[in-house]
């Protein structure tokens, strides 16, 4: 009710969140489109963003548009909560992404790519990625997948690249949610995974650092999780699966400087913020299924690097099975990252989270003790 007051301008003095008036906006400009209003409640809800803090001037930027620049693809401003389908009857029209909690799942795996200014390496991960996917469609028939490229604000032609695998690969197995401005990896992990349609979920980076075929490591591994539970679907499972860089079998190539601040990180992570026995919680390969998905990720806080750590933790607060397995992974040149400092946030992070969580401030939800899955941290 309260976006419909905004989105029909009767509120003059109310404070409400960027969130509302951006839904509130969207929405004035869905049902200007389709004829059900007209302009006048438009205007008046950029009137009244001024008041809230979201003036008119500072419009949405639009689709891989960086400052300075102008209309590169599309005058369809960029959306959190609709995608480009190229091959619609209507060029540039958007869809609505679906729900996390829609169900049963439409595809078997989504994909979700966090990408912030990547234009550059995202194009080698994408081409490795559903070359590999492709192949195992070929093999497997049943097999259906979605990538989801989650644009961090990117102020380069990120979103620009990844509708180009769009357009190639049809909105049905590769789409493209945008972030206004820049909130955090976390964030874009998070909105992609709430808007995945797949019974199994996969997060990785956009460098590509992680070798992409790794993910069957990972699948099986799910799969002997699921059975143990003895869980009526894979989609049902209370499980999830991450690559390890740690083990012996690991094959990681990384400075001397990441590699002893990622040990004392963490030991730092263990006792500091909670998650015990993993051995390696950053690297961005992790793998679970839908109904994990669904008690985790809308519990979370953190926006940026730690928000890794509040993922695993929420997860052992569900007694949601953890397992670890070795990946092939190496120093992708490019990064925007500084170790030292993001450690450091890290650090700050993760004391903030376990401080809230034990506190009361911050809650993981009640655990569903129903489906209590063997707390696995064993190697295959």
């Amino acid at each position: 009710m309260l976006i419909g007051w905004v989105a029909a301008g009767k509120v003059s003095r109310l404070r409400v969140s960027r969130e509302s008036v951006r839904t509130a906006q969207y929405l004035c400009w869905r049902r200007l489109r389709t004829g059900q209003i007209r302009p006048t409640p438009c205007l008046q809800v950029r009137r009244r963003c001024r008041y809230l803090g979201t003036s008119a001037d500072r419009r949405p930027k639009l689709l891989g548009q960086a400052e300075g620049e102008g209309n590169m693809s599309s005058n369809i401003p960029m959306s959190e909560y609709t995608y480009i389908d190229p091959a619609s009857m209507r060029p540039g029209r958007k869809e609505m992404f679906p729900s996390l909690f829609s169900s049963p799942a439409e595809v078997r795996l989504t994909v979700v790519v966090p990408a912030y200014n990547e234009e550059a390496r995202l194009p080698a991960m994408m081409d490795e990625a559903l070359a590999f996917l492709e192949k195992w469609g070929e093999e497997d028939n049943s097999f259906t997948y979605e990538i989801i490229v989650a644009n961090d604000g990117s102020r380069d032609k990120t979103a620009l690249v990844a509708l180009e695998y769009t357009k190639r690969f049809s909105a049905q197995k590769v789409r493209v949610l945008s972030l206004a401005q820049n909130a955090g990896k976390g964030v874009a992990v998070k909105k992609g995974i709430m808007a995945a349609r797949g019974a199994v979920i996969l997060f990785c980076d956009a460098d590509g650092a992680t070798r992409f075929a790794d993910l069957s490591i990972l699948y099986r591994q799910l799969e002997l999780i699921a059975r143990d539970q003895q869980a009526d679907s894979l989609e049902n499972a209370h499980a999830c699966v991450i690559g390890s860089r740690y083990h012996l079998k690991s094959s990681a190539e990384r400075s001397l400087v990441r590699e002893f601040v990622s040990r004392v990180f963490n030991l730092y992570v263990q006792y500091v913020g909670g998650v015990r026995g993993v051995r390696d919680t950053q690297c961005g390969f992790k793998l679970f299924t839908r109904r994990s998905a669904q008690l985790i990720f809308p519990c979370m806080h953190l926006d940026r690097w730690a928000f890794d750590v509040e993922a695993l933790y929420i997860a052992q607060a569900h007694c949601v099975a953890i397992s670890e397995v070795p990946v092939q992974w190496m120093e992708i040149p490019g990064s925007k990252l500084s170790v030292v400092k993001a450690s450091l946030n890290m650090a700050r992070d993760m004391a903030l989270m376990r401080w809230n969580y034990l506190t009361g401030v911050w809650s993981a939800g009640v655990p569903d003790l129903a489906h209590v899955g063997t707390q696995s941290n064993k190697f295959p």
